[in-house]
């Protein structure tokens, strides 16, 4: 899945006119050299490397809280020597979390094995729902190698020697649409998070392209159906991706989220700036969830 996602990546930047041809080679290069690490790391199952990570923690079957604070004590510890050395995967940091996340200076993707299960992945789950779960997640990730804040570096993180002022205003033309493409949405008392979170609705938007490129690629599927919900296959799609959001009610907690905008935004911003999303629920032209105008990035 990962790499048909890396290949969606590749042949959009292959119809991006206003790269050029030496700007298009350098992006692809990164694209292609990306790594994708998904799932867990060797040492997990090495039981030398792992007595030696957990080696400083305490954990009392009795004590919960005592355990926590032990877990956490030591994955503080863990992350102040990698602050001052070389970057390292080995940690208790990587494996308590619920995370995916891009390290530009390595060029890779991580995807926890935390994530790869429900609502995200199952592999029970029909494809077009893995690729609206999972794939919208690599994607979205994938993509942070070409964020407002990424873009301009290559694959070895170096200044990307072939970035010039027409693709850079081009490029910031789509951003700054996005940006007021999020401008009217809002939750109760909750409004967008402006250009602090532009980069992440970059991700989401030009992520879930590459995830539904990718199932599309595949072909005709002749996918079971859900039991009792009559969903074409782009409906499961775009059902899987919003289902990854649902969440409690905190009873008017304020959402806090510097740098992503509230998950309910994040599933609306996306799918009304989505053709196949409008096309997929019969979205009326210039209704809410199909506006006239639609943005994009590449």
């Amino acid at each position: 899945m990962g790499e048909n996602i890396k290949k969606q990546m590749v042949n959009t930047f292959n119809g991006v006119p206003w790269f050029g041809e030496q700007l298009k080679a350098g992006l692809i290069r990164k694209a292609q050299a990306m790594e994708l690490l998904i799932g867990y790391p060797d040492w997990v199952i090495d039981p030398v490397t792992l007595d030696t990570i957990y080696h400083n923690v305490s954990v009392d079957p009795g004590e919960l809280l005592f355990s926590v604070m032990s877990i956490k004590t030591e994955t503080g510890r863990q992350k102040y020597h990698q602050s001052h050395s070389e970057p390292c995967i080995n940690g208790l940091a990587q494996l308590h979390t619920i995370r995916a996340f891009y390290l530009g200076r390595e060029n890779r993707v991580n995807i926890a094995s935390s994530v790869l299960q429900l609502p995200s992945f199952s592999l029970h789950l029909p494809t077009p729902m893995q690729y609206g779960g999972m794939g919208t997640t690599l994607g979205h990730e994938i993509m942070h190698a070409f964020d407002n804040r990424n873009i301009f570096y290559d694959a070895n993180y170096k200044r990307e020697p072939n970035w010039h002022s027409a693709a850079n205003e081009t490029y910031m033309k789509g951003a700054m649409c996005l940006n007021d493409h999020y401008r009217p949405w809002s939750f109760g008392n909750i409004r967008t998070n402006g250009l602090s979170s532009v980069h992440e609705d970059i991700c989401d938007n030009e992520g879930v392209k590459l995830a539904y490129k990718a199932y599309k690629a595949l072909g005709e599927l002749n996918e079971r159906r859900l039991p009792g919900l009559n969903l074409t296959d782009d409906q499961m799609f775009f059902t899987a991706f919003g289902q990854k959001y649902c969440e409690l009610d905190l009873n008017g907690i304020p959402w806090a989220g510097p740098t992503h905008n509230h998950p309910r935004i994040r599933v609306w911003g996306v799918a009304s700036n989505s053709e196949e999303f409008a096309k997929a629920f019969n979205c009326p032209k210039n209704s809410p969830m199909n506006p006239v105008k639609k943005c994009t990035v590449f």
